[in-house]
């Protein structure tokens, strides 16, 4: 069994400290990687705190004009805020962008927690891409 976790650690555990999400090849975000377990458990942490403070309505006066929001959208937007590099991009801007063009914000944040859960998305289909070109060369090597 360690022989397991030792490949799924080498294939999938971070492999840089940021990552870039491009958006129609015009945008591009970096966030950083994070470095384990227990940080992710303090940044969700934090997340769930901003919610309920919203759900409370005990927010900052710049976080005023979004609400109500739901919670997901709340802890969503903290947990990217909170990884992102990019200076202008705060929490205001993430719930901004919740509010008013929620289905990118929903695709920013499935690519975010695919990058974060497999270290490289790239890596990975990069990998399957392989694998289906060497099966084609398989397939087509054999008799017919």
């Amino acid at each position: 069994m360690p022989d397991i976790i030792a490949k799924l650690v080498e294939k999938y555990e971070p492999g840089s400290e940021d990552f870039e999400i491009s958006i129609d090849n015009e945008f591009s975000i970096r966030f950083r990687q994070v470095k384990d377990y227990s940080e992710w458990l303090d940044i969700n942490r934090r997340a769930t705190e901003f919610a309920e403070d919203c759900k409370r309505k005990r927010v900052p006066d710049g976080i005023k004009p979004f609400l109500p929001i739901d919670s997901e959208a709340a802890t969503a937007a903290s947990i990217l805020s909170q990884c992102c590099i990019e200076d202008q991009l705060g929490l205001g801007a993430w719930l901004n962008l919740s509010k008013k063009a929620g289905l990118l914000f929903g695709a920013i944040l499935r690519f975010f927690q695919a990058k974060q859960c497999m270290g490289s998305v790239e890596k990975t289909a990069q990998e399957i891409e392989e694998s289906k070109n060497d099966s084609s060369e398989t397939d087509s090597t054999e008799p017919s």
